[in-house]
């Protein structure tokens, strides 16, 4: 590369004052934003956790506070009974339904999120991702010093249960960490959507509550004259082009520029600090 292009400031000294950058171009710009990212857990555990609490305490306080006072309505007198007891059972279940309830849910929200980052997300573009590999290499981003556990998920479009579902090596530091699918065994097929979570557990039982980040590929073999980081911008290849912008410290300063366009300011922000 280095040698292409003082061959091309020797022939023509007018390149060496053009600014060369790298420009993604997006395949299909109207597309649906496909891409998820992992930030601001706190407040919406904890808002989760108060919802479904309250929700499951009210139930199941109304239900058995009406059974028990049909219940010993029906043996004391059926009509006096059944009004005073169900008058007092969704009283009483619904107060302390709703008591139990926030007091778990509370307790859930904040115990399961205070250790999570602020944000998690791939090194991915807004829209579905092609790459030209059927094992490609993908790139997320922690913002935090986290420690705990990450899982990486994918699953493809036509099936129900995931192609891979492992835990990534720990994170001891905020940074770009790589993903290489060749050392998991993973080969996409041609023209099939897969997407790829990244995901913190943060309750066993509630995994709805899932913190996670995700994105879109999809295998679209080309074939390639020029293997670099222009190139796959030019074709619209995201993972491939950040695949060689990380190998080659020369081309890292393309990369806040792109990482803005595709609207990932924290990870723009990271890389001119680092």
């Amino acid at each position: 590369m280095k040698i292409f292009i003082l061959i091309l400031i020797l022939a023509f000294p007018s390149f060496a004052n053009m600014d060369l950058t790298i420009v993604f171009n997006e395949p299909d710009i109207s597309g649906e934003i496909r891409r998820r990212e992992g930030g601001e857990a706190t407040s919406r555990g904890m808002s989760r956790g108060m919802s479904r609490g309250m929700s499951r305490g009210m139930s199941r306080g109304m239900s058995r506070g009406m059974s028990r006072g049909m219940s010993r309505g029906m043996s004391r007198g059926m009509s006096r009974g059944m009004s005073r007891g169900m008058s007092r059972g969704m009283s009483r279940g619904m107060s302390c339904g709703m008591s139990r309830g926030m007091s778990r849910g509370m307790s859930r929200g904040v115990e399961h999120n205070l250790t999570t980052p602020s944000r998690m997300t791939f090194l991915a573009p807004l829209r579905e991702g092609l790459t030209t590999l059927s094992s490609p290499t993908l790139y997320y981003f922690i913002s935090n010093n986290y420690g705990g556990d990450v899982h990486l998920i994918i699953n493809r479009d036509d099936l129900i249960e995931p192609i891979l579902e492992t835990k990534l090596p720990k994170t001891d530091k905020k940074g770009i960490y790589k993903i290489d699918l060749k050392g998991y065994d993973i080969s996409l097929e041609k023209g099939i959507e897969y997407e790829a979570f990244l995901v913190i557990i943060l309750d066993k039982i509630e995994r709805s509550a899932d913190f996670f980040a995700s994105t879109v590929l999809k295998y679209k073999p080309k074939e390639i004259k020029n293997e670099n980081a222009f190139f796959y911008a030019k074709e619209g290849y995201f993972y491939e082009m950040i695949d060689k912008i990380q190998k080659n410290s020369e081309l890292l300063k393309y990369q806040i520029k792109l990482l803005r366009e595709e609207k990932l300011f924290d990870i723009a922000k990271f890389s001119e600090i680092d």
